[in-house]
């Protein structure tokens, strides 16, 4: 085949809803997925650039987030990028609140 082709990337944040409120001593899980990408690099970190407080697994299409147990120091807003090649990005967010028991 011969021509320009154009790769678009999607990026999904696989969670319930735009804002997560977890009970502090719980484990939350911040997944993100893409398709159409066939090596793509993810990063995850906070708005305010705080620590994340978590585990990064990266996997082929996705990347996951853990936070086990949380704390109320892990209450932020975090993002997720992914990069496809040199100039695709894309990003994400989710505001996570964590509240005592």
């Amino acid at each position: 085949m011969t021509g320009k082709f154009v790769c678009v990337i999607w990026l999904y944040l696989i969670i319930p809803a735009n804002r997560i409120v977890k009970q502090i001593g719980e484990t939350l899980r911040l997944t993100c997925n893409t398709t159409g990408c066939a090596l793509p690099s993810f990063s995850w970190r906070t708005q305010m650039d705080n620590p994340l407080g978590g585990t990064v697994n990266n996997y082929r299409t996705h990347s996951t987030l853990t936070m086990n147990p949380v704390s109320t120091v892990n209450s932020h807003d975090y993002v997720c990028t992914v990069f496809c090649g040199e100039k695709e990005k894309k990003e994400k967010s989710v505001k996570v609140e964590i509240y005592c028991k």
